[in-house]
């Protein structure tokens, strides 16, 4: 699509600040500092100057067609530029279901008299999950998830909160809510009124609790980390409900302590277990059956599709299953529709198949016969070529080996073996259609948890329902056991283990692991 932008709209801007006073964004993957270079857009008129971001990403014949990084583009002219349409967001309109603003008053949800649902949300740095509940019956009656249009500020947590410090603060608020609004609109639509809603409960990493309520970032993401809240909120907010429930530290969020929160119920209470969440924020949890030790590693978007060429989230058309034979290969996508991109359990099979295959090595590294826009997947149907190149699998490793180093921090803080652990929920972006046994061959998660680890889906989506069914006087006493859970948290960080570096860089390779 084209997009005229005037320079007394704009001038002195980016193209970044000119779209969105239009209503549209780019998706700005690394938060608009010019590295990602997801943000390609072509100029059609008008003259903008080349940067050095610009050199770094396109060939002088590229250059000489106008292909520019937008995030890097300033406006002193009057222009239009050519966008694909796909890269395009446009903020959307819907009815304010919930400000969720700190202002409102405290509650106490009692059973309900009449037709009653809720909503349990997931608010992940990437996706957002939303179920909407009969809290007459407990059932969960529909699902669905979306995207994260705080996105254009950067994919991951300290991009979102470099954002925030620098006065976009109220912007990706806004974006929080916008999302929030919209899902549940989506969810209600052609099934209930929103009058209906009786209560809300939204399960979220610090960051984004933080920025969806408004609060300062400015300590979220320089030592010692301290957030400015991570106690369990309860409020009402135009006749509705809202819970946002606790977190444990700046980095181990609500979105854990719902995990923890949700599988528990299904758990020996002195099994030893661990949770391993593969999200933006890679957070893991190892219960010992007397005390939590967690941590949360910085494995990037990779398992969520991000910063993955052909990436995308786990949505129907994304590819989330490959298998290869030789050169070849099979796909399957969430819904049986044509491929619309990877998402990170395809990613994650891809990966093994083609080590297995000797495509690429245990270093990552592609054969010599390999062509260089990467290894093409076979995608019935789709409009599109899906491939994985060189990059996509620099970025899987580093997303895998930080949570690998993970596994073995909790198990030698906790002073136990691998082989104590009884059961391991693999959980996050990629945990609906993850394949445990290429997680192993790969070396994700741990050698001796094959045969005791399952794939979890969205257990943070699944401990907010888990909340929501509880009425009155139990949720109080709920609300003890989510409080206890970090009380019996010790939280670990990487970057203070002294041999931090050596460990990450060991697990970069693409071999199986013993702890």
């Amino acid at each position: 699509m084209r997009i005229g932008i005037s320079a007394g709209v704009g001038k002195n801007k980016t193209i970044r600040d000119a779209l969105q006073e239009q209503g549209l964004s780019l998706d700005y993957v690394c938060g608009g500092i010019g590295r990602c270079g997801k943000c390609a857009v072509r100029v059609i008129s008008g003259h903008v100057p080349v940067t050095g971001a610009d050199r770094a990403f396109f060939s002088k014949e590229a250059l000489e067609q106008g292909w520019r990084l937008a995030c890097q583009m300033q406006v002193t002219d009057d222009i239009e530029i050519e966008v694909a349409e796909d890269l395009v967001c446009q903020k959307e309109a819907g009815i304010q279901v919930a400000g969720l603003y700190p202002q409102d008053e405290k509650t106490d949800q009692g059973v309900p008299t009449k037709a009653a649902y809720g909503i349990a949300i997931d608010l992940g740095t990437t996706t957002i999950g939303f179920s909407l509940v009969d809290l007459a019956t407990g059932q969960v009656e529909s699902c669905l998830s979306r995207m994260n249009s705080q996105r254009i500020y950067g994919a991951d947590v300290l991009s979102r909160i470099q954002s925030a410090n620098e006065g976009h603060g109220d912007d990706l608020r806004r974006y929080a809510e916008s999302d929030l609004t919209q899902g549940i609109k989506d969810l209600c639509k052609n099934r209930i009124q929103v009058s209906d809603i009786r209560h809300i409960v939204i399960a979220g990493n610090t960051t984004m609790c933080h920025l969806l309520r408004g609060y300062s970032c400015q300590t979220l993401g320089v030592a010692p980390f301290q957030p400015v809240s991570i106690k369990q909120e309860d409020f009402v907010q135009k006749g509705i409900a809202v819970t946002i429930l606790p977190g444990a530290s700046a980095f181990v969020g609500g979105d854990i302590i719902s995990g923890i929160y949700g599988i528990r119920e299904h758990m020996d209470a002195d099994e030893p277990w661990m949770l391993l969440d593969f999200g933006t924020n890679g957070e893991m949890v190892l219960w010992t059956g007397e005390e939590y030790f967690a941590t949360a590693a910085a494995a990037g978007p990779a398992f969520e599709g991000g910063n993955i060429s052909c990436g995308c989230a786990s949505i129907p058309g994304a590819i989330s299953s490959v298998m290869i034979a030789g050169r070849n290969s099979h796909t399957r996508t969430i819904g049986g529709l044509p491929a619309i991109g990877i998402c990170g359990s395809g990613i994650l099979e891809a990966v093994s198949g083609m080590k297995k295959g000797g495509i690429v090595d245990e270093n990552g590294t592609f054969a010599a016969d390999s062509p260089e826009d990467g290894f093409a997947l076979n995608t019935p149907g789709s409009q599109e070529k899906i491939s994985l190149t060189q990059e996509d699998i620099r970025q899987f490793q580093m997303a895998k080996a930080a949570i690998a180093v993970g596994q073995k921090t909790l198990l030698k803080a906790a002073g136990m073996e691998a082989w104590q652990v009884k059961k391991v929920y693999l959980a996050g972006g990629m945990g609906t259609f993850l394949n445990v046994r290429a997680a192993v061959e790969t070396g994700l998660v741990e050698k001796s948890f094959l045969p005791v680890a399952k794939a979890g889906g969205n257990t943070s989506l699944q401990g907010a329902v888990s909340y929501l069914k509880k009425t009155g006087q139990e949720q109080i006493l709920e609300k003890d056991k989510l409080k206890e859970i970090t009380e019996k948290m010790q939280v670990l960080m990487l970057a203070d283990m002294p041999d931090f570096a050596d460990a990450y860089i060991s697990h970069m390779a693409l071999t199986e692991f013993k702890a």
